[in-house]
């Protein structure tokens, strides 16, 4: 009973298999034996349980992390049912770790930074166990980080305050992004894409408070980044602050006679290089507030042009039309 079809040709004792779609009670309806002659005393009425398998829910979790910092990244199922266990499975060999379902509720693996790919594996806690792969699969990556050992240089390892360099990295990386920094993490330049040959990087203005010029490396899909191990010393001067342009003589004289101009020049290093408007040629090795003498054959309004101290560093607040 519950068998389909008759049975013919059976040796007494040897297995029928069976694949019951639900509990099912057999029991026999007829036995006859190779005369057709039928059997007395028939009985028996086995069952055969038959254990719904684990429902599927879905794998969760996974990510990745930089390779110099890792961190653990969570893993788990969905949701679960009460007496199933759910087995983590990585690379589809190595049985990880197991936890107990509790229906309703999802399932946390231990979170780990170990790289591969993850499944999971559901199975009653009693036999039959009637295994089950839950839906999908999750992913740990760790992601590598450019290179740190790229040559850096800098057009100049002497600046005047404000003014600007250009960096050069040598050899740069494909999709990794590359940034100047001083030595207090200060931004000292957009961002320029490495493109496999060597790339320069325009700075902003800088100031004299910067001592050293740093490159970081930040790859544009993970996120990763280093520092280059290449850092670049600067010296920034300070720049004169004021220059002040009068006259120490007399400010009228007659034709053919001489008067003086001084300028008083605040901060940068002397000797100075003078540019004075109506003053011919650049005066030289000037000391500050010394006297300039001037000869002009009419009225003559004098102004700086320009002045610049030992640094070769240009004033600010220049004043004065004497």
């Amino acid at each position: 009973n519950n068998l389909a079809g008759v049975q013919t040709g059976y040796i007494s004792a040897s297995d029928i298999a069976v694949s019951p779609g639900a509990t099912t009670v057999y029991s026999l309806i007829s036995v006859k034996d190779a005369n057709g002659c039928e059997s007395g005393g028939k009985s028996g009425t086995p069952t055969v349980t038959v254990q719904p398998l684990p429902i599927v829910y879905s794998v969760t979790g996974g990510g990745s992390y930089c390779s110099d910092v890792p961190v653990a990244q969570g893993l788990g199922v969905s949701n679960s049912e009460t007496g199933i266990n759910y087995i983590l499975v990585r690379d589809g060999s190595t049985d990880v770790e197991t936890v107990g379902g509790t229906t309703g509720n999802p399932v946390n693996f231990t979170a780990t930074t170990t790289p591969g790919v993850y499944t999971v594996r559901a199975q009653r806690s009693a036999a039959p166990a009637c295994p089950v792969m839950m839906s999908g699969s999750v992913s740990i990556t760790s992601d590598p980080l450019p290179s740190a050992i790229l040559a850096f240089s800098l057009s100049s390892a002497t600046l005047c305050d404000q003014e600007t360099v250009i960096g050069t990295v040598t050899g740069s990386e494909s999709g990794v992004n590359y940034q100047m920094f001083d030595q207090l993490d200060n931004v000292l330049s957009a961002v320029v894409a490495g493109d496999g040959g060597d790339i320069a990087i325009p700075s902003t203005a800088i100031g004299t408070g910067v001592t050293s010029i740093k490159v970081i490396a930040t790859n544009g899909s993970t996120g990763c980044n280093v520092e280059l191990t290449d850092t670049e010393l600067i010296t920034v001067n300070a720049n004169p602050t004021a220059s002040v342009l009068s006259i120490t003589g007399s400010t009228e004289i007659c034709a053919g006679d001489a008067t003086t101009l001084a300028v008083s020049i605040t901060g940068g290093v002397s000797p100075y290089e003078l540019n004075i408007n109506n003053l011919a040629g650049v005066q030289t090795g000037y000391i500050s507030a010394s006297d300039i003498a001037v000869s002009p054959g009419a009225t003559t309004v004098y102004s700086l042009i320009s002045v610049k101290d030992a640094n070769g560093c240009e004033s600010g607040g220049k004043s004065g039309t004497p």
